[in-house]
């Protein structure tokens, strides 16, 4: 049983309230909800900060030196940003850093990959099928010779 204190401030009005003025949370270390009971409904319904459109928000890649969508890049929960430094195409490369002609080479090989499969299997439905197939086409390619497989694809689908 957590000892819970004999007052609260409660964040949202600011007064210090008994314990008893606030509902019981055992998940909170102090096992008392964040806010009293009389705040509790003006808090839910006060507005909340506005989350951040990606899809607007342009970064530049640390490594390859592009700038891209924030969509290409990775959450990363200690950045101020919250996305990693470089893009997840330099991240899937296996050793160092990749050069940006090498790139380039790899998104335009996976781009062909992935239209000749979406010509053969719907992506959404055969999703297994899809996954090996782009996997298989990868090694054919050479692709997995300095390249990760996409964090997508299911251990399942490679072909060993």
């Amino acid at each position: 049983m957590r000892n819970t204190p004999d007052e609260k401030k409660c964040p949202f009005c600011g007064e210090i309230k008994k314990a008893s003025e606030f509902q019981r949370n055992a998940s909170r270390p102090d096992g008392l909800t964040y806010t009293c009971r009389v705040c509790i409904p003006l808090y839910a319904a006060a507005p909340k900060r506005p989350k951040t459109d990606l899809s607007v928000v342009e970064k530049k890649c640390s490594n390859c030196e592009r700038t891209l969508n924030a969509r290409a890049f990775s959450y990363n929960q200690q950045s101020e940003d919250k996305l990693t430094d470089s893009c997840r195409v330099c991240r899937m490369f296996r050793k160092g850093k990749p050069s940006i002609e090498q790139v380039q080479e790899f998104e335009l090989a996976m781009s062909k990959i992935y239209s000749e499969s979406m010509e053969i299997f719907d992506h959404e439905s055969d999703r297994s099928q899809f996954e090996a197939f782009v996997y298989t086409k990868m090694i054919d390619e050479g692709l997995l010779e300095n390249w990760k497989p996409p964090v997508w694809m299911h251990s399942s689908s490679k072909v060993k």
